[in-house]
């Protein structure tokens, strides 16, 4: 099996902000070698889950890692995202597709919002 990932941001009206979900899946890349992995956003931005899915499926991907970039188990995670990828596997049939935890309560998010307090005192 080929495996890729697919990270999932929310995706904003601002090119900014999607910028960050992209340069965050590069440091993935770069720093631990994840290849294929591909940035995709929710709404708003592009490429959707599907797109991105398909750019993993045509780069011979056939274990696809879903990772989504939010904090919280709130309704994207727990209801929007599976309901999505449920869709888009009747498409990939031969495909398999497993859903990582969201970022959550975490010590290492808890050092660095520490850090940014650090930075405004």
């Amino acid at each position: 099996m080929k495996t890729g990932v697919l990270m999932i941001a929310h995706g904003s009206r601002l090119q900014e902000a999607n910028n960050h979900a992209v340069a965050i899946g590069r440091m993935v890349q770069e720093k631990y070698g994840v290849e294929p992995l591909v940035v995709s956003f929710m709404e708003l931005a592009k490429p959707s889950m599907a797109e991105g899915l398909a750019q993993l499926v045509a780069a011979g991907v056939n274990d696809v890692k879903v990772i989504p970039l939010f904090l919280y188990n709130g309704v994207h995670i727990q209801k929007d995202i599976p309901e999505e990828l449920e869709e888009l596997q009747k498409s990939y049939p031969n495909i398999q597709i497993t859903v990582g935890r969201p970022l959550g309560a975490d010590e290492r998010i808890a050092q660095l919002i520490f850090e940014r307090i650090q930075e405004v005192s």
